[in-house]
């Protein structure tokens, strides 16, 4: 599958791919690896990493307080409990 995002700056370009991202890791947590993301700076590319894992973090923690729980519910029905496991289970693999 291949999803192209663009907009332009300020628009939540960066909140859009990390959410995504984190969605399709979530589906298949160890499949985590063959999620590709592409930007075009170096300081777009760790920012973006820093966020997905913060997310990640969030959602394994206190996935009540995340932002990106209600889209991810949205989008794949998970229930709150199943995303902080599956959340977890990422991040001990990262």
């Amino acid at each position: 599958m291949l999803y192209v995002q663009q907009a332009s700056a300020g628009s939540g370009k960066t909140f859009f791919i990390t959410w995504f991202f984190i969605q399709l890791a979530l589906k298949s947590p160890h499949r985590w690896r063959h999620i590709l993301a592409v930007t075009f700076t170096n300081d777009a590319a760790s920012e973006m990493k820093v966020r997905i894992v913060e997310g990640l973090v969030e959602l394994s923690k206190d996935p009540v307080s995340s932002k990106y729980l209600s889209f991810i519910q949205q989008n794949t029905g998970y229930a709150t409990e199943e995303i902080q496991e599956k959340s977890q289970e990422i991040l001990q693999q990262v």
